[in-house]
């Protein structure tokens, strides 16, 4: 929901300075497609970006607050390795639908970004738990349990 709104806003309101970054934010995640944590950076720099198109300071200041948390505490949220090309085209999906000015298509291309990105993090959480004695993760055993 906050996304959806935010790209709405973005394409009722992008001028050709914000479409030129956008795009210029899109061809740096393109030459860094083999550099994760530079192509995350850039990601998250593009929705930061579309925060700030909004013109809602608020949800500037949300967008990149929890960007940053996701980025520096649950990577595996916004990191999907060998998936970069499917990240790449969602945005460029978004991006038209924005420098069109069609808030329905881009609150759509959001709204398929986000479900394809909420897919693939939970068949990357599937296959790769941290285990660390429930410390960090907030799991801990029956074993661990008892001793509690």
């Amino acid at each position: 929901m906050f996304e959806t709104g935010m790209v709405r806003r973005a394409a009722e309101a992008a001028t050709a300075v914000d479409l030129d970054r956008l795009r210029s934010v899109l061809e740096e995640m393109r030459a860094e497609v083999r550099n994760p944590t530079r192509f995350v950076a850039a990601d998250i720099r593009f929705h930061n970006l579309l925060a700030e198109m909004s013109g809602n300071p608020i949800l500037q200041a949300v967008s990149e607050a929890m960007l940053q948390w996701l980025f520096e505490f649950h990577s595996e949220l916004v990191r999907f390795p060998g998936h970069e090309d499917v990240t790449l085209a969602d945005h460029e999906e978004i991006y038209e639908r924005v420098s069109e000015g069609d808030p329905d298509g881009a609150e759509r291309a959001m709204i398929d970004h986000l479900t394809r990105a909420n897919v693939q993090g939970r068949r990357r959480s599937r296959t790769k738990r941290p285990r660390l004695n429930g410390a960090l993760t907030g799991r801990v055993s029956r074993k661990q349990g008892r001793k509690l």
